[in-house]
């Protein structure tokens, strides 16, 4: 099973749990948990998944539930928290999921329409795949096993090679939010997107925000102009080095006037 990296704050103000993409290390996600925790005061929750702790990521030792197993271990550990404060107010939840650790949370929030998260935040989440990627699961499963040469530059990936049976389960979890998208609870929503983003689709992202049960939900766009943008693949990677400081610091202020936070804290 997966892990949770857990990082207390004395005087904390609210809860963030995070969540990283495929085939990411949790290290991925340190730039933005490290800027959250000192804006908000949060205690910090980052969901390593399942396989992912392995450098070598290995075809038929993980299913895909398992991934929806490790989200509902760190909800779990947040009630333990929650009960710590018993006799003071509840500590606000917040959600922070990049591309499948998006679309798992919305799955997990299907399965458990009293999921107790206040807001979230999707950075190109993985639910709005483009037709061009989707269509690759028609290959035969006995690829399956096949390793997949990861695009993602070093510092955010786990491994070079993925197996296909992982994107088989990303593709199998696509559907299955594509047919009960009437089940999409309107928990505040700000989904950030690419639109040169090769693998996710900001049209599909906006005729889904677009839908009248959907009110609490927005879309931002971001883009990469840092010095590591890649000239390629643009897939959302949330750091200042990829998106840029003025991109980055816009990032920010946006995330902190939908979580209701007023100015960046001081130096």
């Amino acid at each position: 099973m997966g892990d949770i990296k857990i990082k207390k704050l004395d005087g904390a103000e609210c809860i963030c749990l995070l969540v990283h993409g495929m085939n990411n290390s949790t290290e991925a996600l340190s730039p933005l948990s490290e800027h959250l925790q000192k804006m908000l005061k949060a205690h910090m929750l980052i969901v390593q998944l399942s396989g992912h702790e392995q450098k070598v990521l290995m075809a038929g030792k993980i299913k895909r539930n398992f991934w929806e197993e490790d989200l509902v271990q760190a909800y779990e550990q947040i009630e333990e928290f929650q009960y710590e404060h018993i006799f003071e107010e509840r500590l606000p939840v917040y959600f922070f999921g990049y591309s499948l650790g998006g679309l798992l949370q919305l799955l997990l929030q299907m399965e458990h329409p009293d999921l107790k998260v206040d807001k979230q935040i999707f950075f190109a989440p993985a639910c709005f795949l483009r037709t061009n990627i989707v269509r690759l699961d028609s290959l035969p499963q006995i690829l399956d096993s096949l390793p997949i040469p990861s695009l993602a530059p070093d510092r955010v990936r786990n491994t070079y090679f993925v197996p296909f049976q992982f994107y088989r389960f990303l593709f199998e979890s696509v559907k299955e939010f594509e047919l009960r998208t009437d089940e999409i609870p309107n928990t505040p929503t700000l989904v950030f997107c690419n639109p040169e983003d090769e693998a996710i689709s900001i049209k599909k992202a906006h005729s889904f925000i677009d839908q009248p049960h959907l009110s609490n939900w927005k879309l931002e766009q971001v883009h990469a102009v840092g010095k590591t943008k890649r000239k390629k693949w643009q897939h959302l990677i949330i750091d200042p080095e990829t998106m840029g400081d003025s991109e980055w610091d816009r990032m920010m202020k946006l995330i902190l006037d939908f979580l209701g936070q007023n100015q960046l804290p001081s130096e």
